[in-house]
């Protein structure tokens, strides 16, 4: 399922930028493919280690389920502190 969520989020247009202070939907927008699932998944990781697989999955659904239009996921996941250095996401 999650492999799903995040084809459908890519299919959306999300993308990354390099680590920067702030990240902005515009700096994701772009961004190409590889970037930004290459960060989701980074964002995803992080999450996961600090709520456990369980709470993870339902943390990363909830935040996915309410973004608004032209929202990413990779921004609410850096805006909540999940946040990956540029290296871990450039491939």
């Amino acid at each position: 399922m999650k492999k799903a969520i995040v084809t459908a989020a890519l299919a959306l247009g999300l993308s990354a930028c390099g680590a920067a202070p702030e990240l902005t939907n515009a700096d994701v927008d772009e961004m190409g493919q590889d970037r930004a699932l290459a960060l989701l998944e980074c964002q995803i990781g992080k999450v996961y280690q600090e709520k456990g697989p369980e709470a993870g999955e339902e943390f990363y659904l909830e935040e996915f389920g309410s973004l608004q239009d032209g929202e990413t996921l990779q921004v609410r996941l850096w805006e909540e502190g999940y946040t990956c250095e540029e290296d871990s996401y450039t491939r």
